[in-house]
C-alpha cells in the first residue's frame, strides 16, 4: 500500500497523528510512506524514521521547491506545498503504479486494504464527492452540470493514467491561468481538469466536517447516515478550528487527542487553550443551553459584579497613589 502525504513542517505533527491512526486500524499490510515538503530539517526527518521504524515498510521523503509553484493562488491557511500532490506521478518513482493521499488533518478509524484495492474502472482517481453545495463551483470551473464535485482530501490515484495523459502539467497549468478562481486551490483545479474522470467514493471514506451539519444533509435523519457519522472510516477535520485548536466543536475532535497521545507530541496543548478561553467558552456553552430569562439576569449580575470590582480598582489606585504623595 502506497500513502502519499504532502505538508510543510508545521503541519508535521499532524501527519504523525494521520498515520499512527492509519497504522492503528490497518492489517499490517506494508505501508509505504511517501512525503512530499518544502521545508522540513533533516533532523525532523531522522526522528520521523526512527519513529516509524519497523511500523512503515518505506519511509521516502522529498523536498520540492515552491519556486517551480510561483503564480499559484494560496494563503497562510492553505501554503503552496498543498500543490505538490498534483505532481505525484512525475516526482514518484515510474514503478509506482497506484498511490493513496491522505490529507494530514484526517484520522483512520477503519481499515484502508478495501479502499486501497478499489476498482478505479479506467478512471484516473476515486474520490469522495464533496457534500457542501458546490453549484456556484461549476459556473466558475466551467464544469457541466451533469458532472459532481470532489474532495481532494483523500484521494486514490491511478499514476499511470496521470502520466499518460500528463493531469499534473495540466492541472498546474489550469490553476496558473484561473488564479484566485480558483478559491479551494488545487481542489478546483483538478475538478476542472478531472470533472468526467474520476470514480465517486462512498462518502465513509472522507466525512467531512458540513456531513455533521444537519441542515444541509437531506439524509440527516436516515439510519445508515447515523451510523457513519459515529462511526467514520475516515474523519477529515475540514472546519476552520482543528481538533488541534482551541475551542474546536467537532463532535470527534477527541480522537485526534487520542492519537495524538501515542505520538511524541503527547501532551501538547491545543493552540489557544488558555485559562480565560477555558472560561470565555464554558460560559458560552452554559448561556447556550440557558432560558433567555435567565440568561438576561445572569449578564445583569456579571455586569454590576464587574462594575464593584472595577471601583474597588480605582479605590485601591488612589489610595496607593496618596500614600505615595
Amino acid at each position: 500500500m502506497n500513502i502519499l502525504v504532502t505538508s510543510d513542517a508545521r503541519n508535521l505533527p499532524h501527519a504523525y497523528v494521520m498515520l499512527v491512526s492509519l497504522l492503528d486500524n490497518t492489517p499490517p499490510v506494508g505501508v509505504n510512506l511517501y512525503y512530499f515538503h518544502n521545508d522540513i530539517h533533516e533532523d525532523q526527518i531522522e526522528k520521523f524514521k526512527e519513529f516509524f521504524e519497523g511500523k512503515l515498510n518505506r519511509i521516502e521523503f522529498y523536498k520540492l521547491d515552491t519556486k517551480d509553484l510561483e503564480g499559484l493562488y494560496s494563503d497562510e491557511r492553505v501554503p503552496l506545498p498543498t500543490y505538490f500532490r498534483i505532481r505525484c506521478a512525475e516526482v514518484l518513482p515510474s514503478d509506482i503504479k497506484r498511490v493513496l493521499y491522505l490529507d494530514p488533518d484526517v484520522i483512520v478509524k477503519q481499515s484502508l486494504s478495501e479502499l486501497y484495492d478499489t476498482d478505479l474502472k479506467g478512471n484516473y482517481l476515486g474520490a469522495v464527492e464533496d457534500f457542501f453545495p458546490y453549484e456556484d463551483k461549476r459556473q466558475y470551473l466551467k464544469i457541466p452540470a451533469k458532472h459532481k464535485y470532489f474532495n481532494s482530501g483523500v484521494m486514490l490515484i491511478d499514476l499511470e493514467k496521470f502520466r499518460e495523459n500528463r493531469v499534473s502539467e495540466r492541472t498546474l497549468d489550469f490553476a496558473r491561468k484561473a488564479g484566485s478562481v480558483v478559491r479551494a486551490y488545487d481542489q478546483d483545479a483538478l475538478n476542472a481538469v478531472l470533472y468526467d474522470k474520476w470514480l465517486p467514493l462512498e462518502q465513509k471514506w472522507n466525512v467531512t466536517n458540513i456531513c455533521y451539519e444537519r441542515e444541509r444533509s437531506e439524509k440527516a435523519g436516515d439510519p445508515e447516515t447515523k451510523k457513519m457519522l459515529k462511526n467514520p472510516a475516515i474523519i477529515h477535520y475540514t472546519c476552520s478550528q482543528k481538533p488541534w485548536d482551541y475551542p474546536c466543536e467537532h463532535p470527534l475532535k477527541r480522537e485526534y487527542r487520542r492519537y495524538l497521545a501515542m505520538t511524541p507530541f503527547r501532551g501538547t496543548k491545543p493552540n489557544g487553550y488558555t485559562a480565560w478561553n477555558v472560561i470565555r467558552t464554558g460560559r458560552a456553552r452554559l448561556y447556550g443551553k440557558m432560558p433567555p430569562g435567565v440568561e438576561n439576569i445572569i449578564r445583569s449580575l456579571e455586569s454590576r459584579i464587574r462594575g464593584v470590582l472595577r471601583q474597588l480598582n480605582i479605590g485601591l489606585r488612589d489610595r496607593s497613589q496618596g500614600q505615595k504623595s
